[in-house]
């Protein structure tokens, strides 16, 4: 029969589950603002350089080759929180922020946060993130320096975070707002006879 034909011509094996999730967030500008800013963090594992981060390599593979993750915990210092700082080459605006961590080693919390010239400032605040790469969008704002504080890994790696890429963006296709004037409408009245209700018919209504 057809269904058992079918059948046969069918296998199961296992499947990546992000296969079948949104695509991931995609640049809105041409231009990433982070190329040529100066990267550097607290404190790095060996290998595990902060260069790897704006170097314009989006594997989100695991290993240092790709990414920068924090050191470990020493007597003195705790292992987080772990700063990722980028220093741009001049000050711009921004209004997104991609970040990409390493996929199943994903960064679970962390801060995302600018430099105005004077203070540091947050974006956002993230929680129990799942997401390779999460895209952070913000009203156009004017920056010297952006930072990522590591909070904590993934559950089964807690004291690490991994970076693999950061990207800013001044977005291309923002839409400007061009305020429309009133068009002039005449509005004409009249004087309006209520005994005139009293004349129209009555419809009775059926209980």
């Amino acid at each position: 029969m057809l269904s058992d034909w079918l059948l046969d011509q069918r296998t199961t094996a296992a499947y990546d589950y992000r296969r079948f999730g949104p695509p991931p967030p995609t640049a809105c500008g041409a231009q990433n603002l982070l190329r040529t800013a100066y990267a550097s963090a607290s404190s790095s594992y060996s290998g595990y350089s902060p260069a790897r981060t704006n170097d314009g390599n989006r594997n989100m593979s695991l290993g240092e080759a790709y990414s920068w993750s924090n050191a470990r915990e020493t007597a003195t210092t705790p292992a987080l929180p772990a700063s990722l700082s980028f220093a741009l080459a001049t000050p711009a605006s921004v209004d997104q922020v991609l970040v990409h961590t390493t996929a199943g080693w994903e960064m679970r919390d962390y801060d995302l946060e600018y430099f105005d010239g004077a203070q540091w400032n947050a974006i956002e605040r993230v929680r129990d993130n799942r997401l390779t790469v999460r895209a952070h969008w913000f009203p156009r704002t004017q920056m010297s320096n952006l930072r990522i504080v590591g909070l904590s890994g993934p559950d089964h790696q807690t004291v690490h975070v991994r970076v693999n890429e950061v990207e800013a963006y001044r977005c291309d296709t923002m839409p400007a707002f061009v305020p429309i004037a009133p068009s002039p409408i005449a509005v004409r009245t009249r004087s309006f006879d209520l005994g005139s209700l009293a004349r129209w018919p009555r419809i009775p209504v059926q209980p």
